[in-house]
């Protein structure tokens, strides 16, 4: 399973306020930010060549992929387990790549906000193929997001409600599954089960082919979800509140980020780890139920740095991945204290 794909970022619109998105999973009860376990520090700010990165996504610690965009022109680069390849072209002036998944070593899927989607197989990126022709207005920067969970399984999600599976052929027709917001993002804890979120504070589950009715649980737009398995998810909002999921229902908002920007990224890479990244540069990480307080890892070129997204590999305690709108790569060996 893929962990950690998101993107600096991607927009959905409610009644034509703008959302930025993110996400997040584990089963536990959460308290509010405090203190936890010895973890380890954050190294590199590695130029990856890409200009400015929109996703990164980790199948093992052997293989990461991260894209960004720079003058039109989306690029690649692999991770090996030590170090990062020269970037290569996936396509030119055909939208921004929002959102990135990759399962299993050596094959990815990425989706751009046009709603077109390119497949990474053996080496090469696949010819960009449409599977929304009308992921929502206004162009650019719609709500799209995937998940994938194996070759031969990924969801997706756009800004006009929409959703489409792939089944390691071809994707199906998109589907109408929320009527009134845009689908803000997708996290898929098992092959034919995901949770989506949306733009009203509702969660919609799919359940070996069925998507449920939107069901209300925030009193503000739910900006991003990530599932570790299908019985622990946690999705974020946009003021910086958590819920968890687990023992069959979603708990109560509790505020994990209080700074003005709300989160953007995030990853659990095991139920009960979970590391978030927002728009100033900082990381929260969740262990033994308890939130981190925010650190400041990123300050490229000076400044605070944007992270754009993050990525810690699935199963294990790190290692962690972080990528920035200036193209920077940061890394922790042991994010979440030996857990």
């Amino acid at each position: 399973m893929s962990v950690g794909h998101r993107v600096g970022y991607r927009y959905a619109f409610s009644f034509a306020a703008m959302l930025l998105l993110i996400a997040v999973a584990t089963p536990i009860a959460l308290t509010s930010a405090g203190a936890t376990s010895e973890v380890g520090h954050w190294s590199g700010g590695t130029d990856l060549g890409l200009g400015a990165a929109s996703a990164i996504s980790c199948a093992s610690t052997k293989f990461c992929e991260a894209i960004g965009v720079t003058t039109g022109t989306d690029t690649a680069t692999t991770f090996n387990g030590k170090r990062w390849s020269s970037p290569r072209t996936i396509a030119r002036y055909s939208g921004i790549v929002t959102s990135l998944s990759c399962p299993v070593d050596g094959w990815c899927a990425a989706i751009t906000d046009l709603a077109e989607v390119t497949v990474l197989r053996h080496g090469r990126w696949s010819k960009l193929a449409t599977i929304d022709p009308n992921p929502g207005p206004p162009y650019p920067g719609m709500a799209v997001s995937l998940s994938c969970t194996s070759s031969t399984f990924c969801m997706a999600v756009d800004a006009q409600g929409m959703s489409e599976i792939y089944d390691g052929s071809g994707w199906a027709k998109p589907r109408l599954i929320d009527q009134d917001y845009p689908l803000n993002d997708v996290s898929c804890g098992a092959a034919q089960r995901c949770v989506a979120v949306d733009g009203l504070g509702r969660v919609l589950s799919f359940d070996e082919g069925r998507w449920s009715t939107p069901v209300v649980i925030d009193d503000t737009a739910l900006t991003g979800v990530s599932c570790a398995t299908v019985t622990s998810c946690i999705a974020v909002d946009l003021v910086g509140r958590a819920l968890v999921f687990g023992a069959g229902r979603w708990g109560r908002p509790l505020s994990i980020d209080q700074s003005s920007a709300s989160p953007l990224s995030v990853s659990c890479p095991a139920v009960g780890s979970c590391l978030v990244a927002d728009a100033s540069g900082r990381v929260l990480t969740l262990a033994d139920g308890r939130w981190s307080g925010a650190e400041q890892i990123d300050n490229s070129d000076g400044a605070q740095g944007s992270l754009a997204a993050v990525a810690c590999v699935h199963g294990s305690g790190g290692p962690c991945f972080a990528v920035d709108s200036f193209g920077d790569s940061l890394e922790n060996q042991d994010p979440f204290g030996g857990h």
